[in-house]
């Protein structure tokens, strides 16, 4: 499967039901490649051959009608810059999608500042367009905002991140892809430490790839580096205790649960993830001495004296 593919893989149902609806109209032609066309008037001008270079003007639109390259005409200076300006507009109102849609007008106009700025603004319209999409919970959506904001915006850390996170979470989901969407994820993952050696974002997305590829000693490694970034992260000592407990390196771990534990007494995951260790281990003193400093940590969570409770049974 192509990367291009591969971005519509999170959401593709209206893509289907809108090819469905072409494909029941009679007055479209499919050809061998899968492209779908209607000649809604014969031309009159001669026909080109296989090797004649043509000019085509389009539109192109998203299923849902929204138009993203709009017909290409002949701009002048004066129309260039009166698209620029409302595409700027658009974008301080939170209107990306039509923001988009100005700035994609002004691509390619023969003055290239006029163009780099339009460059520019289509970057930060993709990349708000990817986040506001993300809390909509539209995630194909956001993948592709955000696929297109990292190539206009490739020094864009924060973009390269939440497509790496989402392509993460899809290889949880999406089985039968998830080795290619790892490697969307490996490849962003480089990338941002091609931009920064010392990037707390590339380090953790390396160490989360290491250990879902189940190579515990890269992940460690990986998830140390980030640490000492950026020490006192809880949601990355989750992954790095797993990551030294999958490495056998336990006692490691043990010290990094009980020093997150030390700083973040409300953090109940660490306390969890380490009384399971215990449990395992069969170390019920410790995992009982643990529950027991939980609920004194945290003396108004009814569940966590149920929790403790419940040791006790088994």
């Amino acid at each position: 499967m192509s990367r291009g593919k591969l971005l519509f893989r999170l959401d593709d149902q209206p893509y289907r039901t809108a090819l469905a609806k072409i494909d029941a109209d009679k007055g479209f032609t499919k050809t061998a490649s899968g492209l779908r066309y209607k000649v809604l008037a014969p031309g009159t001008d001669p026909k080109p051959t296989a090797t004649s270079t043509v000019k085509c003007l389009y539109t192109g639109k998203t299923v849902d009608g929204l138009q993203l390259t709009p017909q290409r005409q002949c701009l002048d200076r004066e129309t260039a810059l009166t698209l620029l300006a409302r595409g700027n507009a658009l974008l301080g109102d939170g209107e990306y999608q039509q923001a988009a849609t100005h700035f994609g007008r002004v691509i390619g106009f023969d003055d290239p500042g006029v163009t780099g700025e339009a460059l520019i603004g289509l970057g930060e319209a993709y990349y708000r367009l990817g986040l506001t999409s993300l809390k909509l919970g539209a995630f194909g959506d956001a993948v592709r905002a955000l696929r297109r904001a990292v190539e206009l915006q490739p020094k864009n850390t924060d973009a390269i991140v939440k497509l790496a996170d989402i392509y993460m979470v899809a290889t949880t989901q999406d089985a039968t892809h998830a080795q290619e969407l790892l490697q969307e994820a490996k490849d962003l993952s480089a990338k941002l430490l091609q931009l920064d050696a010392n990037s707390y974002e590339g380090h953790r997305l390396a160490g989360q790839i290491g250990l879902i590829n189940k190579d515990s000693a890269a992940a460690v490694k990986e998830f140390e580096a980030a640490a000492r970034i950026k020490p006192g992260q809880t949601d990355l000592a989750l992954a790095y205790f797993q990551a030294l407990e999958a490495n056998k390196q336990n006692a490691e771990a043990e010290k990094l649960a009980l020093s997150v534990i030390e700083n973040n007494k409300t953090f109940a995951p660490m306390y969890d993830q380490l009384y399971l260790s215990y449990m395992r281990q069969d170390e019920r003193d410790k995992a009982e001495q643990l529950l027991r400093r939980k609920t004194e940590n945290n003396p108004q969570q009814a569940q966590f004296l149920v929790q403790l409770a419940g040791h006790y049974l088994f």
